[in-house]
């Protein structure tokens, strides 16, 4: 423990014993901030504080939980607002060492929620507890000794604190927020308190705040989700085996209920949807001045009227099926596939009057009704798509036989409503949905569909341009005459409307144009190659290169497309995302391997490891060559005086290191492939001996007069038997062979060295090969040509010299 920790947790002491309570809330936050970083202080075990340095912690931490516990209980209300402040701050860095003493902090702070205190006090209050409650879940001798004790009061506290409820507050979202963590770690507690938390949420489920027949309220839309996901997780404080039965039972009530509500909603259509025997009645097609639903069942929620509060509770009830769909249970639940894909087929197959598959109308309903019902189709659709994503990503394979028909639907509401961007985004985002679980096992007949898909999403990425700005502007215009005596129709209000072009332009829907890129990504990443027609992938790729979207022009370059009869790949963007892209990683891992190596240009510097290893494998070379030029050097010397040898050069052996710590026995003059640096150097010695046996030949042709060496005097010649001559001669004919490249049967010439019979077992030795290759010799046709006419003439020139 350092001093400067220990003097900062002994300064919030201090502070607390000498501030006002009235000043407390203005330094609240900065002393939490202290005890945050005292987080090691908090933890000090056992022997640790035995130390004198520990001990003086120990002491200093004590008498900050007193001060605490005495300004909770302070009946100052700015007191109590600082010293839950500074519990919060407390429990979050104490840890078990605090835990065990906070009993006396649970108790003051539900104490507070019964008091007239302030919302943010109460929000702290409520935000303090439910954390105490969910970092003691771990530890069963807390939960018997804080959880257990607390947990009821708490949550009468809370619903005693909402009455008479406050939508606007926003001490109620903390609240459901708080049962909904609560009632997954803790459901046998929750359990005798779900009738009255039922009866909180109903009326918050699914508001209408366009009601006619009673009360309307309006209730923000993060308030009504919280209270959609808490009435879905009622179930779970079911009875023991029963939480799937109870989930059950919700999920048909609510579809049960939709079914209802959509039968009095939709009344002014004549659908082709027919319901089954127990989802309508008489009451439901009664045709009044006025549609409404006073007594909703099966579930009591309040009634509504009008066909404005209609839509809005139908568009309630599906977003409760959705959040049913998306919230997790403890145990295995059966969904109703079936009905919830009637549900939405048949919200699917509304479209707004005038399109082209819309339904009829019944004539004895009024035209306002017909009118307002066009007006909210486009919600109900985007909410019945978000109820077709979470069933898909909840049902998993066994959505499958119904993707084509329910993508067919939703393409076709994206045909007629794609003005619409709620629609659109939803359209986008289960089409991604299904690319992403699907997207490699699409069916070919999706072809078309999913390119329709990527179109519209490729559209609503492009800037906005002037012919989407609307053209039908009945503005008066004048007409000029110009100089050259043609007529200009102007606008007067061009100028205004230039701007509302540029404002139109920039503005542009974030959340809309993140979804249709993630669809662009997974179209070319997750689906195979070519399924995408040419035209909707020449378009993904115009318009990635024009919004310059790195992530979705590096995904095409990933996948490169197929040209138009689908044999070969087409040309890729990949210049254009080096270009723009240069210093991202991602661009640079694709392009580097693909780069040739650039060799680095050494200076003056000290010598390395590798400079020396590269001096002493020169070193070996040289040994190694020298030591192969002078056995040739000896055998030629022999040859040359006529002395006879007994040992043939085959037999002169030289250890050779390949580099790996293996030895390979090599004959005198025969070189494994790899070491063609060693043949080199051995063949320009070989060649200088052959010159100076030539040289020495000649020399005795001419004493001779211009004989041949065969020729001479046997006087003049040395006197070799016949083994000693077919020595010799063999010894000159391997050397040419090693000098004179033998003439293939094409028009290459590849030299062929005297390479002897090499052991099966050094083959390793063939793995150099990349480092040190056999120098090739291409010659054309005609320069062998040439060549044979050189060698005819010598032969002629040489018969012509032994004729004279």
């Amino acid at each position: 423990m350092s001093n400067q920790s220990f003097t900062s947790l002994r300064m919030v002491t201090q502070r607390l014993a000498t501030t006002p309570a009235t000043q407390l809330p203005h330094v609240a936050t900065i002393l939490a901030g202290f005890i945050s970083d005292n987080r090691r202080a908090f933890a000090l075990n056992k022997n640790e504080s035995d130390t004198k340095s520990g001990s003086e912690v120990q002491v200093t931490i004590h008498k900050l939980k007193t001060q605490l516990s005495t300004l909770l209980e302070d009946k100052s209300p700015h007191a109590r607002f600082s010293a839950i402040i500074l519990i919060k701050a407390t429990i979050e860095v104490g840890g078990w060492n605090v835990l065990q003493g906070a009993a006396r902090w649970v108790r003051g702070m539900i104490s507070i929620l019964g008091r007239p205190d302030s919302p943010a006090s109460k929000k702290l209050c409520v935000l303090t507890l439910t954390r105490i409650f969910l970092l003691t879940h771990d530890h069963q001798s807390l939960v018997r000794e804080i959880t257990t004790p607390s947990l009821a009061p708490f949550i009468t506290a809370g619903l005693n604190a909402l009455f008479p409820p406050n939508t606007q507050s926003s001490l109620l979202l903390t609240i459901l927020q708080s049962f909904c963590k609560l009632i997954v770690v803790h459901p046998t507690s929750l359990r005798p308190f779900v009738p009255q938390i039922r009866a909180l949420v109903f009326p918050l489920i699914a508001p209408t705040p366009s009601n006619l027949g009673g009360d309307s309220i309006s209730i923000p839309f993060p308030v009504e989700k919280a209270a959609q996901q808490l009435f879905a997780l009622l179930p779970v404080c079911g009875q023991r085996n029963s939480a799937a039965q109870e989930w059950s039972k919700s999920f048909d009530n609510v579809v049960a209920l939709t079914q209802r509500t959509a039968n009095r909603t939709f009344r002014c259509f004549i659908e082709a949807w027919r319901p089954r025997a127990e989802t309508i009645n008489n009451d439901d097609l009664a045709f009044g001045d006025v549609v409404s639903d006073p007594y909703p069942q099966p579930l009591a929620l309040p009634g509504w009227t009008g066909i404005y509060a209609g839509i809005e509770r139908l568009n309630g009830l599906l977003g409760i099926i959705q959040t049913l769909l998306s919230c997790t249970t403890s145990t295995p639940v059966a969904v109703p596939v079936s009905d919830v894909v009637s549900l939405t087929n048949r919200i699917l197959s509304l479209l707004q009057s005038g399109s082209s598959g819309s339904f009829d109308t019944r004539p004895e309903i009024g035209r306002d009704e017909h009118e307002a019902l066009d007006a909210g189709l486009p919600q109900l659709h985007k909410s019945a798509i978000g109820v077709l994503s979470a069933l898909m990503a909840r049902a998993g394979s066994g959505y499958m036989s119904v993707l084509p028909i329910t993508m067919d639907q939703v393409l076709r509401i994206l045909d007629n409503e794609g003005v619409n961007d709620q629609v659109r985004q939803a359209s986008y985002a289960f089409i991604s949905d299904a690319i992403k679980h699907w997207g490699l096992t699409f069916p070919s007949s999706s072809k078309k569909v999913t390119s329709s898909y990527v179109k519209f999403a490729c559209t609503d990425l492009l800037p906005l341009g002037e012919s989407l700005v609307p053209e039908a502007l009945n503005l008066s215009s004048t007409s000029t005459t110009l100089k050259n005596g043609r007529l200009s129709t102007r606008s007067p209000n061009s100028y205004l409307q230039l701007s509302s072009r540029n404002i139109q332009t920039t503005a542009r829907k974030t959340d809309l144009q993140a979804t249709a890129t993630s669809l662009l990504q997974l179209a070319l990443t997750h689906l195979p190659t070519g399924y995408l027609s040419p035209s909707a992938r020449a378009q993904v790729d115009r318009t990635a290169i024009l919004i310059g979207n790195q992530e979705l022009m590096l995904a095409s370059v990933m996948n490169p497309p197929l040209n138009a009869k689908g044999q070969h790949l087409a040309a890729s963007i990949l210049p254009l995302l080096a270009r723009n892209n240069g210093g991202i990683l991602g661009v640079e891992a694709l392009l580097r391997p693909q780069m040739p190596m650039m060799p680095t240009i050494v200076g003056n510097y000290p010598s390395t490891e590798v400079d020396e290893e590269a001096k002493s494998f020169e070193q070996s070379r040289d040994r190694l060559a020298d030591s192969l030029h002078d056995n040739t050097h000896s055998f030629s010397q022999s040859a040359n005086s006529h002395e006879a040898y007994t040992t043939p050069m085959s037999e002169s052996n030289v250890v050779i290191s390949n580099g790996s710590g293996h030895n390979l026995p090599e004959s005198g003059h025969e070189l494994p492939k790899s070491f063609g640096f060693l043949e080199s150097s051995k063949r320009s010695r070989d060649s200088d001996e052959l010159q100076n046996k030539i040289a020495q030949e000649g020399e005795l042709e001419n004493a001779q007069g211009g004989a041949s060496f065969e020729d001479a005097p046997s006087s003049k010649r040395p006197r070799l038997t016949s083994e000693e001559t077919e020595q010799r001669q063999q010894l000159i004919e391997s050397t040419k062979d090693a000098l004179v490249p033998e003439k293939q049967s094409s028009n290459t010439f590849i030299p062929q060295l005297p390479l002897g019979d090499l052991n099966k077992e050094n083959d390793s030795a063939d793995s150099d090969e990349s480092e040190f290759e056999l120098p090739k010799l291409y010659l054309d046709s005609e320069s062998d040509e040439e060549n044979s006419d050189e060698e005819q003439d010598g032969d002629e020139e040489n018969g012509d010299e032994k004729k004279g």
